[in-house]
């Protein structure tokens, strides 16, 4: 996963949309990566307007769109540095962790995030058939569990 996560990165990096927008922000930092299907979209923040450019690879064009950010009042968005990721069998330790404890679930959607806070960690969510969440946050250099929950969906009606 993490190689694939490196090679698009450094497609992105290396594409001339890239150069191109890096000129026009340079102090734009790369802050989370997220896996759509099989496709990792890369967030650069941008702090100056607190907007981040979203780059996509797919069939080896790179993509770009520009939305807001979604942070609360005061939280610092944090430069995230894949060389620091030392986890790379994220689906692994959550299928393991699955097996273990929630092995009458069955996913129907996966979703997996890269981010920094004090160090980086996955983020990973898997919506179950019986309607039943499972999040996990994992550290992403030791592979320590740092959050768990598994909830039903229907305890987000009405919210």
């Amino acid at each position: 996963m993490l190689d694939k996560l490196k090679d698009s990165l450094e497609k992105i990096k290396n594409s001339e949309e890239f150069s191109k927008w890096k000129s026009e922000q340079p102090k734009s930092y790369l802050s989370s990566a997220f896996l759509d299907v099989n496709n990792w979209q890369f967030h650069y923040y941008n702090p100056s307007d607190s907007k981040v450019a979203v780059f996509v690879v797919e069939n080896d064009v790179v993509s770009i769109n520009i939305d807001e950010i979604f942070k609360k009042e005061g939280n610092e968005i944090k430069e995230l540095h894949i060389e620091d990721i030392k986890i790379d069998n994220v689906s692994e330790l959550i299928k393991k962790l699955i097996d273990e404890k929630y092995s009458s679930e069955e996913e129907t959607k996966k979703i997996i995030i890269l981010q920094q806070t004090e160090y980086p960690i996955w983020n990973i969510t898997y919506v179950t058939k019986a309607l039943n969440v499972l999040h996990v946050k994992l550290n992403a250099i030791s592979g320590e569990i740092i959050e768990e929950k598994f909830e039903s969906i229907m305890k987000f009606k009405g919210k």
